[in-house]
């Protein structure tokens, strides 16, 4: 199995509102230098990053976004 996609930020649309640091769960998430810093291997890829920037600057690949709806999925309602 090949390494899984990372979220990607794009820094021109990134205001370094702090939102997506406060809910990674994990810590992957910092603000370095004037950007946000994404520490891969802490990265737990459950998007809650994406669902809170307010400016759609942190978007997940597709196979995340498909894992994801797959576990949601199995885990019933």
């Amino acid at each position: 199995m090949g390494e899984m996609a990372m979220p990607e930020i794009d820094k021109t649309l990134c205001t370094l509102c702090g939102y997506c640091v406060a809910a990674c769960p994990r810590g992957a998430l910092s603000l370095l230098e004037g950007s946000i810093h994404l520490e891969e291997s802490l990265c737990a890829y459950c998007g809650d990053c994406e669902a809170v920037c307010p400016n759609g600057a942190i978007s997940l690949p597709y196979e995340i976004r498909l894992q994801n709806a797959k576990t949601a999925g199995s885990l019933g309602k």
